[in-house]
Formats: structure tokens, C-alpha cells, sequence
């Protein structure tokens, strides 16, 4: 059964004026949000044609983009140990492509590291260790 509302927490709870302008307020920020969401749904779409982008990829793309580099890092281990333990990659013909794209990234990044930040060192050793 509910628990009924005591009275004092009725007389410190909100005035119907502030009550109303407040679902007001709220309301036409959600529709605003929509409109801005359904903006940007808009034009990704049309990016993702125009540059013959894989949608789901590029998702996830943009999902790892907004993070911190260590996260990004575990999660794209945790991803490739996931693949591995799951036996996805069990036709591996249907991978080559995708082998010798990861084999030439790897000769990127060791023959073009990235720069060491700059600061302090036990900061620059930790921030090495996720490149």
C-alpha cells in the first residue's frame, strides 16, 4: 500500500504557478531538444551517404571519439578479447581485408608514434602506456 503524503511535505512542495511554468519550461525544452536531435539525425544521415559510411561503425566510432584515451583503450582491448572468446572471427577468409587494415595500422602508429605529452612524468609514463 502507498504511504500517504504528510501535510507538511504537501505545504513545502511546489505552488501550482511554479508547478505550471515550470512543465511549460521543461516541455518546450524537450521539444526543442527533438527538433535538434531530429536535426542532427538528419545530417548525419546524409553524411554517412555522402562519404559511403558504415552506420554502426561509425557510431561506435563516435562513441570511443568522445572518450578519455584509457578508456578508449580498455574498451577497445576488451572489444578484441570479446570478438576473440565469442569465436566471431571463426570464418577468417571473410577477414583478410580487415587483417592486413590492422596489420598497416600497427605499421603506422610504430613507425609514426604519437607525441609524448608533455608534463609530469609519471602523468607522461601512464598516458604512454594506453599508445
Amino acid at each position: 500500500m502507498a504511504k500517504k503524503v504528510k501535510d507538511d511535505a504537501v505545504e513545502k512542495s511546489i505552488n501550482r504557478t511554479t508547478m505550471k511554468r515550470l512543465l511549460a519550461d521543461i516541455t518546450k525544452r524537450k521539444k526543442a531538444a527533438s527538433e535538434e536531435q531530429s536535426s542532427l539525425g538528419g545530417f548525419m544521415k546524409n553524411q554517412l551517404e555522402l562519404h559511403n559510411l558504415n552506420r554502426t561503425a561509425f557510431n561506435w566510432t563516435l562513441k570511443l571519439n568522445g572518450m578519455e584515451a584509457q578508456q578508449r583503450a580498455e574498451v577497445f582491448r576488451c572489444f578484441m578479447e570479446y570478438v576473440h572468446k565469442g569465436d566471431l572471427l571463426a570464418q577468417m577468409e571473410l577477414f583478410d581485408d580487415t587483417f592486413k587494415i590492422l596489420a598497416e595500422m600497427i605499421a603506422d602508429k610504430k613507425e609514426n608514434p604519437p607525441p609524448k605529452p608533455k608534463g609530469d612524468s609519471t602523468v607522461v609514463e601512464l598516458a604512454s602506456r594506453t599508445h
